[in-house]
């Protein structure tokens, strides 16, 4: 699986790279595996592979993979598949997609919109509030149940000095019980430091944070996870 999961991600990175506006590399690793909705669903050290292809006219695709590297059957081995269009719209950011994730349990189809807006408060400090919502859903009946995701937020980033900068995001999420756990609101946020190695190469340490604000009875609770990744712009 590993083997084949590198080869396509050099197929789609050298395939991307020779029609594609950019494509960037990602790897991160993480301390354990925090889902969206803010549940352990791998409580151990998991890296990560990221390759997002993107093109002139907003038309973006993904392919992101995890695995602990490990031959049991767990939640880190995952494999996500993501196309979208992103645009301008009276003003506003506009993203669409849609996203098929290969997991060890039934498979699971996702959609996704969300709307957002940057401003530039000065040359080094920008931020933009944005709204999103996630629609998750089973592929095949006896997988995890349905259900929604509707998330408001702010994120942007700090200009320290030009080859360091802070980036933040901070929301509040209404899970509406995805993946079979409770209903609930989730207060989520990260804090990311990324170092600008070169003009396409950055290192970024950071910290990824989830606690639940309404009551739950699914084991879910404050969480802060650690990271360090890198990226490279081709």
């Amino acid at each position: 699986m590993i083997k084949a999961l590198a080869t396509m991600i050099a197929l789609l990175a050298t395939v991307g790279n020779a029609v594609a506006q950019e494509v960037t590399l990602s790897a991160n690793a993480k301390e354990i595996y925090l889902g969206a909705n803010g549940a352990v669903f791998y409580d151990g050290f998991v890296p990560e592979t990221d390759v997002f292809i993107s093109w002139k006219n907003g038309v973006y695709a993904d392919i992101w993979t995890s695995t602990a590297l490990n031959f049991r059957r767990d939640f880190d081995k995952e494999v996500d598949v993501t196309v979208g269009k992103a645009g301008k719209f009276h003003g506003f950011d506009y993203a669409v997609d849609g996203s098929y994730f290969i997991i060890v349990i039934t498979d699971v189809i996702t959609t996704s919109i969300e709307l957002s807006r940057s401003v530039e408060i000065n040359p080094r400090l920008t931020l933009a509030p944005y709204i999103r919502a996630e629609a998750y859903g089973p592929v095949r009946k006896g997988g995890p149940p349905r259900g929604i995701m509707g998330i408001a937020g702010l994120r942007g980033s700090v200009t320290i000095v030009p080859r360091l900068s802070i980036s933040y995001r901070g929301l509040l999420k209404k899970d509406t019980g995805c993946f079979g756990f409770d209903s609930a609101v989730m207060g989520q946020g990260y804090v990311g430091i990324p170092i600008r190695l070169t003009s396409r190469l950055n290192i970024t340490p950071g910290v990824s944070f989830s606690a639940p604000i309404s009551r739950v009875r699914d084991g879910r609770k404050q969480e802060a996870v650690w990271e360090i990744g890198f990226s490279r712009r081709f």
